[in-house]
């Protein structure tokens, strides 16, 4: 501890930028964050749990990897307050290595190189030799192995209320559980923490260099960032911002594009491979004069240029959209997204620029999922759909249903959860005249009995999307009217709850029948089968009337004020009380 306390003392951003620091971040350290800018997966919104970087106070200490916890120092100026800390050290050589030929072209030792190192500079050869398979093949296989799977789990249910153990931090207690997670044949979760910690604090390094040079930016995805910059700087007008123009309206700075170019040079220094294969790590991909960009939230954003007949997309996120079936083949190279991506950003720029409307054909269709029969849950209704259809007609495992995305809130209303599948098919005129299944109850239909969502109303609500895990410019939440310079926000823990892998990847990318279920795995102490207890919960409770929370449930004054106090519950209890009060 005393080495890492000795580390964090004196560090400055430009120690960072020394290849020799990087092999001194393989430690992990027990924090009581007060502030501190660290990774916190939680409620952001009673509709969105997820996780962002912000301001984390919690009287209850947390361990965190040590490129996190320099990454909170790059970025508030503090150290944060370390009680314990451990380093993990390699020793000797794993049994078995031996040479191996990728596809039969790439040869990599891992006696003698460093895996992964020579697989990204394989990777660029065979994109320099216009090896586009093969290059795409080292790329899954770089991500797949550096990362995947040291946290691959394989969830099984269990026998109701099976009692397992559970590993959170340094710490270890039974608990009653429905779902366990197998771990992989290579599960080594440091080595992942440290992964994608090292990924963060190239980030808050990128973040603070923008920040010293009085600069700001636009959007931040998981390896990227859209600096403001202008050729030859200047201001901004943006909400929020902390200069002003002479007109008097708010502004941020955008630094120069020299300035930009300067900060990607720092980075150069801790490249660790061939210069000659991959002469940067940190990319210029966009930087040209007249580049305007639009963020709906951090990873929803679009670059753009306007032009005599509107305006051209010049680069196009699809996140959050990815889950839905294309309504249009076609891939746009310029703008690196599919064709239908980009006529969607296209409408919404026309409508923000206040242009005559550019409505895509495929508007009004409705919008469907295509995802793969992977489980008996699904095959088996679909037998009952096909029963009179041919056997090599049939829909059979591993291939394509079409799942319509039916409109949430007459869904909600109907009570009887409803999921229906029909054979896939990329005729529009003929997925008129199929007929659906419900997963459920196998119930057959020959319409929707629920109307589907159309890609209008897809579009509509990706473009008021909220961004749930920032502060709007004047501190509140935000909302779909939020404009300007957001903030981050403040989470106080009223405690740590200890969950299994994430699986919801819906609004990201996938295929797989099973998105349709997610489920998060959360164990916590002195669990049974029946009963269980939350602190985070106990907290929301403890915000509201016990007399108005016990009408609003049906509940006991009594139950009410054991919830306040923490107490156990049983898990029906609990989840009705966590709608009541989403509701709220």
């Amino acid at each position: 501890m005393k080495d890492v306390r000795n580390l964090l003392a004196t560090l400055t951003l430009a120690d960072t930028f020394n290849s020799n620091f990087w092999k001194r971040l393989n430690w992990f350290a027990l924090v009581r964050p007060s502030q501190d800018v660290l990774p916190v997966r939680t409620t952001y919104h009673p509709d969105s749990y997820n996780i962002g970087l912000n301001y984390l106070t919690s009287e209850q200490p947390i361990w965190f990897s040590g490129p996190d916890v320099v990454a909170s120092l790059l970025l508030t100026g503090k150290v944060p307050e370390i009680l314990r800390a451990f380093r993990i050290i390699p020793e000797g050589e794993q049994e078995g290595l031996k040479p191996i030929l990728f596809r039969r072209e790439i040869s990599i030792d891992p006696r003698k190189a460093d895996f992964f190192k020579a697989v990204i500079e394989a990777k660029e050869v065979a994109k320099h030799k216009k090896k586009e398979s093969l290059a795409y093949s080292l790329k899954i296989l770089a991500s797949a192995t550096s990362y995947g799977l040291f946290v691959e789990v394989n969830p099984s249910r269990t026998n109701h209320g099976k009692k397992i153990e559970v590993f959170c931090g340094d710490e270890q207690f039974p608990c009653s559980a429905e779902i366990v997670e197998a771990k992989g044949r290579w599960y080594f979760p440091p080595t992942a923490s440290l992964i994608t910690a090292g990924g963060r604090l190239l980030l808050a390094m990128l973040e603070r260099s923008v920040a010293d040079a009085g600069g700001t930016y636009l959007f931040a995805d998981t390896d990227s960032m859209g600096i403001v910059a202008k050729e030859k700087g200047g201001f901004v007008p943006c909400i929020g911002g902390p200069h002003r123009l002479d007109s008097g309206i708010e502004a941020v700075k955008a630094l120069s594009f020299s300035d930009v170019r300067e900060i990607v040079k720092k980075f150069e220094e801790i490249n660790p491979y061939n210069r000659k294969l991959v002469p940067q790590v940190l990319k210029i991909e966009k930087m040209q004069s007249g580049l305007c960009g639009y963020a709906i939230s951090t990873k929803r954003y679009v670059l753009y240029s306007r032009t005599i007949d509107g305006v051209k997309v010049e680069k196009a996120s699809e996140h959050g959209l990815g889950y839905l079936y294309p309504p249009k083949a076609g891939f746009n190279e310029s703008a690196d997204a599919p064709e239908w991506i980009v006529e969607l950003w296209e409408y919404i720029l026309h409508d923000a620029e206040s242009l005559a409307p550019k409505i895509p054909s495929w508007f009004d269709d409705p919008a469907m999922m295509r995802l793969t029969v992977t489980t008996p849950q699904v095959l088996k209704p679909l037998l009952r759909l096909q029963r009179r259809v041919p056997f090599r007609d049939r829909t059979k495992p591993y291939n394509f249903v079409l799942v319509p995305i039916l409109n949430r809130f007459l869904l909600a209303a109907r009570g009887k959860p409803i999921t229906l599948i029909t054979p896939f098919t990329t005729d529009l005129r003929k997925l008129r005249q199929q007929k659906w299944v419900n997963i459920h109850d196998g119930k057959v239909y020959s319409e929707l009995p629920v109307p589907a969502a159309t890609f209008r109303d897809i579009v509509e609500e990706f473009r008021i999307h909220r961004e749930n895990k920032s502060r709007a410019p004047d501190g509140n939440p935000c909302d779909f009217r939020t404009r300007g310079l957001l903030q981050r926000t403040h989470i106080e823990a009223v405690g740590v709850i200890a969950h299994g892998k994430e699986t919801d990847r819906q609004w990201q990318q996938g295929e797989d029948i099973s998105l349709l279920f997610p489920e998060l795995p959360v164990y916590r102490r002195n669990e049974t089968a029946r009963k269980a207890q939350d602190p985070a919960l106990a907290k929301k409770v403890r915000q509201m009337s016990i007399r108005a929370l016990a009408r609003k449930t049906g509940f006991s004054t009594r139950t009410i004020r054991a919830a306040r106090s923490g107490k156990r519950l049983r898990k029906s209890t609990i989840l009705k009380l966590e709608k009541a009060l989403s509701d709220t």
